[in-house]
This record gives structure tokens, C-alpha cells and sequence, in this order.
């Protein structure tokens, strides 16, 4: 119960953290967002990868949450098997791909800089 309670402290803190702008989302792939948060003063970097996949039926779409530190896994999060977070990872992804979004149009804007 604590554990549960603990992630979605979590990610409702990720929520709110990316609809402030404060988490720089970048995107992999159509169906995949990643976050590479800085360690400072000897911490080591911490990964956070928010996926979508697409099962046969259009509507049955799942999420994977997965964060890692020093190429160990520290938690996954699946809402095939965690459905109670698919609405929360749901919102989480789409806030993400907005910022993702306008993180890679600035990188296009600023292509020709320089040049």
C-alpha cells in the first residue's frame, strides 16, 4: 500500500513538474519521451523513459513507465498489469510530448544559426 501511495506521489509530482516546464522531455520515438535528469555532486544521472504501445485493438493502449540509474532498472511501471495508473500515465504523456514537441521545434529553429 505505501508503495502504491508513493508512486503515484510520484508521478502526479512528474505531472505537475512537466505542465510547469521544469522537466525538458525530449522525444525517442512517436511513441516513446525521455527525461535524463542530471546528477549533481557524484549522483549519477538518472533516466526516465515514458512509452506508449499500441495493442491490435485502437483502443487499448498501454503505458510504460521505466527509470533507471547507473544502467539498473529502479522501478517499471506497466499499466497492463498497474491499470489504476493508466489515467495518470495517460495525462503524463501527453504533457510530455507537448514539451517535447516545442523542445524539438527550438532545436529547428536554431539549426541554421550560425551557419
Amino acid at each position: 500500500m505505501e508503495n502504491d501511495n508513493i508512486l503515484l506521489q510520484t508521478i502526479n509530482g512528474l505531472l505537475q513538474k512537466t505542465i510547469e516546464g521544469k522537466i525538458p522531455w525530449k522525444t525517442v520515438n512517436a511513441n516513446a519521451i525521455r527525461w535524463t535528469k542530471q546528477g549533481v555532486g557524484g549522483v549519477t544521472p538518472v533516466i526516465v523513459t515514458l512509452q506508449k504501445q499500441q495493442h491490435p485493438q485502437p483502443a487499448n493502449i498501454h503505458y510504460i513507465l521505466t527509470v533507471q540509474a547507473q544502467g539498473a532498472q529502479a522501478t517499471q511501471i506497466n499499466t497492463l498489469t498497474n491499470p489504476e495508473l493508466k489515467e495518470i500515465l495517460s495525462k503524463l504523456f501527453q504533457e510530455a510530448s507537448k514539451v517535447a514537441s516545442s523542445v524539438s521545434i527550438q532545436i529547428l529553429k536554431n539549426l541554421l544559426d550560425g551557419l
